[in-house]
């Protein structure tokens, strides 16, 4: 239908009474400002076009009862928000078709914009309770509305956590054209960068995570981790949490991320098999940002060079543990051939008071403390308790490989078809979750 030429009955001079818009408090006296007004606070207004109370004002007071029942006809049956705004601003002609045509691509945009943080928003929160997969879906279809930095480096750092490092490295570059001088992505491009084996590519982006003027960062001397007799010294700290997400713009460095880098330099450093000088990164970014990630790591390095007690050792030092600390010491102590302390502590973790959170859906981090906790059983010779532990991991989580594995050997002294049953279930997972990780999808 043809636009309406607006011919008022009444001017705006005999138009006595106005009609004040709720939202903002803005009185008009004419279609014309009303119009007007919508057009600068359709935000706020939009609701109020469609009200009863409104459209009466139209056919009563400015004596339009025409544009009032095309206003309840029009605009109020709009299938979406955007169509009854352009039918309301299509009601005369006092927009032309090139201001129609700049509204309309006004309200694409913002209707794109809610719709991609509506989904970044369930992904973060997706990503948060370690639900990868879902969330990176999410990410994807939030692209598709706006190739946002922040989209981009979440959706990277999902890529990370389901260990597609390949794609992550392309993810958390798309993110760094878009806004380069964000230090955060250009962290986690770097971290990508070593997982994939591209180490000179991550040394490019530390190279600029430092200070100002050489891009470098000081960090305190240190004597490395390894000197001496390899023990770590702690002093008392206090816990900081490492972020890698990002919605903020690029900000001054600070020590969370003047750690990271260190931290990156020490998996450089790891992956050259350089342990001495990744231990003395791993301790230089502790003294920068007392996270005790660091020190994980660098009991980490004593279990590569099989120095299991120095390693049980050092997570002991951690002050303020986190809900993985009984699993990392009890891997440590059940190395060390100390079987029944790492039960020890292992059924201390799963106990009403100490019991570990389980970020998964899927309760898999109380499945990992059962599954650890079987195996150090079965060590230990106590077959009935290791096969009691490994059920109480699968009642949890049924298609963990780890448990259906560790279920396996426990059968495999009982019976031999039990035991190759059990491995076939084990084959049988193993493919579907490479099949999965395969998958574009």
């Amino acid at each position: 239908m043809a636009a309406l030429a607006l011919a008022p009955a009444l001017t705006q001079a005999d138009a006595k009474t106005p009609y004040t818009f709720k939202s903002t408090g803005i009185s008009v006296y004419s279609f014309e400002e009303a119009l007007y007004h919508a057009r600068q606070f359709w935000r706020d207004c939009a609701d109020e076009l469609t009200d009863a109370e409104f459209s009466g004002w139209v056919a009563e007071a400015l004596g339009l009862p025409y544009l009032a029942r095309r206003i309840r006809s029009e605009v109020s049956a709009a299938p979406s928000f955007s169509d009854g705004l352009l039918a309301f601003f299509s009601l005369t002609d006092y927009f032309s078709g090139e201001k129609l045509s700049g509204i309309r691509n006004e309200l694409t945009r913002w209707e794109n914009r809610l719709e991609w943080e509506r989904l970044k928003d369930r992904a973060d929160a997706l990503c948060e309770r370690g639900e990868a997969a879902g969330a990176y879906q999410l990410y994807r279809r939030a692209v598709k509305f706006a190739e946002n930095p922040a989209i981009l480096n979440n959706m990277g750092v999902a890529l990370l956590k389901l260990k597609k490092y390949a794609k992550a490295l392309e993810t958390f570059g798309a993110a760094a054209r878009l806004e380069p001088e964000n230090r955060e992505i250009q962290l986690n491009l770097a971290e990508a960068a070593i997982y994939a084996g591209d180490t000179e590519t991550a040394k490019s982006f530390l190279e600029g995570t430092g200070e100002a003027g050489q891009g470098q960062l000081k960090t305190p001397s240190t004597e490395g981790a390894l000197g001496g007799q390899g023990q770590l010294k702690t002093p008392s700290e206090e816990k900081s949490a490492k972020k890698r997400k990002t919605d903020a713009p690029a900000q001054a460095p600070d020590p969370a991320q003047a750690a990271r880098a260190e931290c990156l330099r020490g998996e450089i450093a790891l992956s050259l098999n350089n342990y001495k000088e990744a231990a003395r990164r791993f301790e230089a970014a502790y003294k920068i940002n007392r996270d005790p990630l660091y020190i994980y790591k660098i009991a980490d390095i004593f279990l590569l060079l099989r120095r299991f007690p120095e390693a049980a050792e050092t997570i002991r030092a951690v002050r303020e543990p986190g809900p993985d600390h009984p699993l990392k010491l009890a891997r440590a102590l059940k190395l060390s051939g100390n079987y029944t302390e790492a039960a020890a502590v292992l059924r201390e973790a799963l106990s009403e008071e100490g019991a570990p959170k389980t970020p998964g859906k899927d309760g898999s981090a109380s499945a990992a403390v059962w599954t650890e906790l079987a195996e150090c059983l079965l060590l230990n010779m106590d077959e009935v308790s290791a096969a009691e532990a490994v059920s109480s991991a699968l009642s949890i989580d049924p298609v963990n490989e780890r448990a259906l594995f560790v279920q396996a050997k426990i059968k495999k002294r009982a019976s031999s078809g039990e035991y190759r049953a059990a491995l076939r279930k084990v084959l049988s997972v193993l493919k579907k979750r490479c099949r999965d990780f395969l998958s574009d999808d």
